[in-house]
């Protein structure tokens, strides 16, 4: 056995109690953390001292995984295998990742290592380098546990189970090592611009990946089997059988186009779907946008069913722009009905207001829905910081809200009515202002962890907010802030600045119910 500088984890040839397969199986050994599962094999008294002494001309396989494009949609990742050995010299394995499987390093090491196995002698002693710690932990520790738990909810769990299954399949000594950094030589360079190059390769078929019998358990073990396991088991097993809905599909393509045009980048699906959850947003704005990604909201061409009746099928179009469909796309970025153009309007100045690199891009329907994504994760080209980022989303959704709001209330309640103009601009610097005073308020620190960072609210809203001086308006007691980010401009019987002095609570309650940015209270239009 080597050193401790060199670290191994073994897998024996010993049967394994949880399958009744009628042979032999392997058990994960980490010996140098001194760790013996209970269940891990049938007997405890091992041959400690033959497995101190390395097995006479071992195969040695060195894996590496690469990535290029990572967390992007187009991603792509390869696996290289180096095989030397004393005897019959050296070879070498390379595979492109399929796409059903998840295309990051992590993932191409792990298929990078069960490449090693299938493609190495069963019958011969083998030497396996990894250099990186997470698939040595995975392989060592992780991989019994996720065995007796199913496997929940792990993308790389097939790439897993596929290992598992050529380790126990091996029926001579399997050494498994973590390579330090200090301790990686030219073969491992090797490994790596192997892996990169199977990049360019045609992604691996699962139909032609060799499989040995099954000797994976299958299911969860009932004695870890909880509540919350069984349900991730059974949605995990429903999901598998469903299709994907065909809108959901369009409206997601919509928003990788419209996000590769405005930020230089595709974002992956499960990106998006992760962005419509975004914490920044109120749970009525989530709702919009996922039932939007869903395009459930009953307009446009959902109204030309067969079995609906000519009256019915009239609300497909709009009112206002005759002979076109009212679909969700029309309503927030291209209807002439008052209330769409001016708040775009008046979202486009207020940006403009922020003075940053990133010039204003009316967004279409794709843009609003994927308006978080909008991050300095992206090409250097397209990084507008982390205020901005956090800025246009807030804009984005908050005006298309506001629109679609307008829009059910003219022609839901006031029979295709329009508002005013000034009171659809009353009602968007409302908007805005409750966002602001919202996250003025969430700064607060009785909210603990869950507290906004000040430094988050300051450049979010630095440069846009008028009523102090920019040293005061966003200091330590940024939370007692009352000024406005949008109001009516000076010179129409206000100042535009709000007075500091010191007010009593009762005339606090009794300001609190003054209008604000030129809305009126409900009380006082009544």
């Amino acid at each position: 056995m080597t050193s401790s500088s060199a670290p191994y984890i073994f897998a024996c040839h010993v049967p394994h109690p949880s399958l009744n397969l009628g042979g032999t199986t392997f058990a994960i050994i980490p010996r140098r953390l001194g760790l013996l599962k209970k269940d891990a094999c049938t007997r405890t008294d091992f041959p400690q001292k033959s497995l101190k002494i390395p097995p006479a001309d071992p195969t040695v396989a060195i894996i590496e995984g690469a990535v290029i494009n990572a967390g992007y949609d187009n991603a792509a990742a390869g696996a290289g295998v180096i095989y030397t050995s004393n005897s019959s010299g050296e070879d070498q394995i390379s595979a492109r990742l399929p796409k059903s499987a998840p295309q990051t390093k992590f993932a191409g090491e792990l298929t990078a290592l069960s490449l090693a196995l299938e493609g190495a002698d069963k019958e011969k002693p083998l030497d396996i380098e990894i250099a990186t710690e997470a698939v040595f932990d995975t392989i060592s520790k992780q991989a019994g546990e996720q065995e007796d738990l199913g496997f929940p909810k792990s993308e790389t769990a097939n790439i897993l189970k596929k290992t598992i299954n050529h380790l126990r399949a091996r029926k001579a000594t399997t050494r498994i090592k973590l390579t330090s950094k200090e301790g990686r030589t030219a073969q491992h360079e090797k490994a790596e611009k192997v892996a990169q190059e199977a990049i360019s390769k045609t992604p691996l078929d699962n139909a032609t990946q060799t499989m040995p019998p099954n000797r994976v358990a299958p299911g969860a073990k009932l004695a870890k089997m909880t509540q919350s396991l069984a349900y991730k088991h059974i949605r995990q097993r429903k999901q598998a059988k469903q299709t994907p809905r065909r809108r959901t599909v369009e409206m997601i393509e919509k928003i990788k186009l419209q996000i590769e045009e405005l930020f230089g980048f595709t974002p992956t699906e499960k990106a998006i779907w992760r962005a419509l959850r975004n914490r920044d947003y109120s749970k009525k704005a989530q709702q919009f946008l996922w039932k939007n990604a869903h395009d459930t909201y009953m307009v446009g061409d959902k109204w030309l069913r067969g079995n609906f009746s000519e009256e019915l099928k009239e609300r497909a179009q709009c009112a206002y722009c005759q002979g076109k469909i009212e679909s969700m796309e029309h309503i927030l970025t291209e209807c002439e009905a008052p209330g769409q153009s001016k708040i775009w309007d008046l979202t486009k100045d207020l940006w403009e207001r922020k003075n940053t690199t990133k010039e204003w891009f009316k967004p279409g329907i794709g843009g609003i829905l994927g308006a978080a994504l909008a991050e300095t994760t992206g090409p250097e080209i397209h990084k507008i910081g982390k205020g901005p980022a956090r800025l246009w989303k807030l804009l984005v959704t908050e005006s298309a809200y506001l629109i679609w709001v307008l829009r059910c209330e003219r022609v839901i309640r006031n029979n295709n009515a329009p508002a005013a103009e000034q009171q659809i601009i009353n009602r968007w610097r409302h908007s805005i202002n409750e966002r602001l005073n919202l996250d003025r308020r969430l700064t607060d620190p009785k909210y603990e962890r869950k507290a906004l960072n000040q430094s988050t609210v300051k450049e979010t809203w630095k440069g846009i907010i008028e009523g102090r001086s920019p040293s005061r308006k966003l200091g330590d007691k940024y939370r007692g802030f009352s000024g406005y980010c949008v109001a009516r401009p000076a010179g129409r019987g206000r100042r535009g600045v709000r007075s500091t002095r010191k007010v009593s609570k009762e005339q606090r309650r009794t300001r609190d119910k003054s209008p604000r940015c030129g809305i009126q209270s409900p009380t006082r239009r009544a």
